[in-house]
């Protein structure tokens, strides 16, 4: 077993996580186990099932496909069963997207669906549906200088004070034109497997991945010109809420109310801008400076220690 440093988590694995630091066994307490087995098993009690999942009290068993299973438990256990030829891509992609969250939630950490870079200790969060440009964005930021956190999801603790926030070790996906676009060089395919026809980028852009101490969120949008505009506390709820990752498995997972009463805290301690563009490429360059000029005017933030604090 191979044991990495994961969103603050140590984490024992079966699977090699190729974009995860990697951490001397025995170096400290296990706070994940990872194992690969032939039946991952159901809940003792289930409280709700449906054709691809079964779920119990702080218990998840869900299914990709036929052929690749996932049981997340108690926030400590994550158990994966692959029947046949199941590329390794695919159970990747899965282990730290759903089951992460999943775990993440069972941990009372609050997932989010962003991908994010950071600059002067704060990180600088872009949320915002499916195809909106949030990976693309990052990458563009991250080649103008600024450090790339996370693709996709960032992890955040969260409290009365400031959150803590942690990357997920999960490489860059870009469409292969972006890629040639931006003249970097294409990796391996992500696969129609797990619904992309994107690609990862063969030499990684990503700096450290947390903790940080300090959050800005750009909620993408569309737009006829860019534009730049703060959003209200009141409003910065409900944006974030339905930036929450598999905010839909919630009556799987955990309690509603815990992640209102964790996004409702997270507001008041963060500054939320809606970043407005048009969705094709003419103003691309011209949204990538004003975003890169809005960051670098924000006051700069202390970044956490090692240690967190």
């Amino acid at each position: 077993m191979k044991h990495y440093l994961i969103a603050g988590l140590h984490v024992r694995s079966d699977i090699d996580i190729p974009f995860a630091a990697e951490t001397g066994a025995g170096a400290a307490s296990i706070d994940v186990t990872i194992r690969v087995v032939d039946d991952i098993g159901i809940p003792a009690d289930p409280v709700v099932r449906g054709q691809t999942y079964i779920a119990g009290d702080r218990d998840l068993v869900f299914y990709p496909s036929p052929a690749l299973g996932f049981r997340v438990r108690d926030g400590r256990t994550v158990r994966v069963s692959c029947r046949g030829d199941v590329p390794t891509r695919e159970i990747h992609a899965y282990l730290l997207g759903s089951a992460w969250a999943a775990l993440c939630h069972q941990r009372g950490l609050l997932p989010l669906h962003c991908s994010a870079v950071a600059h002067d200790g704060t990180v600088f969060a872009l949320a915002g549906r499916t195809t909106t440009g949030k990976s693309t964005l990052a990458t563009a930021l991250a080649l103008r200088g600024l450090s790339h956190v996370s693709d996709d999801v960032i992890v955040l603790e969260t409290g009365p004070e400031r959150p803590v926030i942690h990357g997920l070790p999960k490489g860059i996906k870009l469409a292969p034109e972006t890629v040639a676009t931006f003249g970097l060089c294409p990796g391996e395919p992500v696969g129609a497997d797990v619904g992309s026809d994107k690609v990862y980028l063969r030499d990684p852009l990503e700096g450290p991945g947390g903790p940080f101490g300090s959050l800005v969120v750009y909620m993408l949008d569309d737009g006829p010109e860019p534009d730049i505009t703060p959003i209200t506390t009141a409003d910065s709820f409900p944006a974030l809420f339905t930036s929450v990752f598999r905010r839909t498995w919630l009556p799987l997972i955990r309690p509603r109310e815990d992640v209102f009463r964790q996004v409702a805290a997270l507001v008041s301690t963060i500054r939320v801008f809606r970043f407005a563009r048009p969705r094709d490429m003419t103003c691309f360059t011209d949204g990538v400076d004003m975003l890169v000029t809005h960051i670098r005017s924000l006051p700069a933030s202390t970044s956490l220690s090692k240690d967190g604090s």
